[in-house]
Formats: structure tokens, C-alpha cells, sequence
């Protein structure tokens, strides 16, 4: 089952208090720090979304488990896959 943005399975596991600002907020971060910025990731959505850094990584990781249940799911993968090509690129410009 398909909801209008966000997956279905992450309301239902105790996420029903996650906005769309939030998830917007999420992927956004994501795009930013790559997938593998975790530290980043959930400092920037608790400072932004208020919320606890404990919940920001359980989202974290049910995102990750759930997120071929999103729609446009491929839409944000290339997204986050942009950004991160971008953050190699600028750490080869750096270094």
C-alpha cells in the first residue's frame, strides 16, 4: 500500500507524528550528507524538525528498510544519489 509521499509502514511503526515538512526535511538532509551521513543527518533533522536524535535514526533506519513503498521512491534515490556524487566530487576537488 502506497501513501501520498511517505511510506505507509513507517506511519504505523510509531511515526504518525513525522509531517510531510519532516520528511521533506529528511531527504533534503539526505541529498546533502549522502546515505551514509548519519551524524549529519540526524543532528540537522532534530535541530530542524524538533526532533529526538533517537527518533531521527529509528526513522533512519525504517527508511531505509521501506523506502520502495514511497512514492516517486526512485525520484528520491536519484536525488540522494545527485547529492552524493556532488560531495565525491567536491572532496576530489579538495583533496
Amino acid at each position: 500500500q502506497k501513501s501520498a509521499g511517505r511510506p505507509g509502514k513507517l506511519m504505523s511503526e510509531g511515526f504518525a507524528d513525522w509531517s510531510r515538512k519532516d520528511f521533506r526535511a529528511f531527504c533534503a538532509s539526505l541529498e546533502r550528507n549522502g546515505r551514509f551521513g548519519i551524524t549529519n543527518i540526524v543532528k540537522e533533522v532534530s535541530e530542524e524538525c524538533g526532533k529526538a536524535d533517537d527518533e531521527v535514526k529509528r526513522y533512519y533506519v525504517s527508511f531505509w528498510l521501506y523506502y520502495k513503498r514511497i512514492n516517486d521512491w526512485q525520484k528520491i534515490l536519484d536525488r540522494i544519489q545527485k547529492g552524493e556524487k556532488k560531495i565525491l566530487r567536491l572532496r576530489q576537488i579538495r583533496d
